[in-house]
């Protein structure tokens, strides 16, 4: 569980206005000086897109640590930064149009509600 892994695919590489859309994105969720300093102090790993030009199909991947120093001892914390990845990947998800999204937590794959076109923990 100590790690979230992502991964979008689709026929045609971002374009420059996507590529800026997830740039600003990312910042918007990883510039809280706070929520840093939890991730940081939790042994975790601030989040990051890789632009997956090498390989056919695959536009964007990476994987994050979590902060799993936080936990359990800060189950709040812990829950409060993986509540923001999920946020960012969520709002990349209803910005970046793709063939395939992959997002797993560990080994458990994050269910995406259609309903609120959000990425929710593992069932």
């Amino acid at each position: 569980m100590g790690t979230l892994y992502y991964k979008v695919e689709r026929k045609d590489f971002l374009s420059a206005q996507e590529r800026l859309v997830v740039a600003e994105i990312v910042e918007k969720h990883t510039t809280n000086g706070e929520l840093t300093s939890l991730v940081l102090d939790g042994s975790g790993e601030i989040f990051s897109f890789e632009e997956a030009n090498s390989a056919p199909g695959i536009i964007l991947e990476g994987s994050t640590q979590l902060p799993m120093g936080l936990f359990p001892d800060d189950i709040d914390d812990f829950i409060l930064v993986v509540e923001n990845w999920f946020d960012l990947l969520s709002e990349v998800r209803n910005r970046i149009t793709a063939d395939k999204w992959s997002v797993v937590m560990g080994d458990k794959r994050l269910h995406w509600n259609e309903g609120n076109n959000k990425y929710e923990k593992p069932k």
